[in-house]
């Protein structure tokens, strides 16, 4: 029974952190290019 929680919080904390590294992925993503084109200037 008091497993149950632990199991349940276990999954969204890693759906939580794939969203943030997905969105982290994307935000470098769009970035890179700008900050290459800068550095090169």
């Amino acid at each position: 029974m008091a497993a149950s929680p632990g199991v349940r919080r276990a999954p969204a904390t890693l759906d939580r952190a794939l969203s943030v590294l997905l969105s982290g992925l994307t935000a470098v993503s769009l970035w890179a290019p700008s900050l290459a084109i800068t550095a090169i200037v």
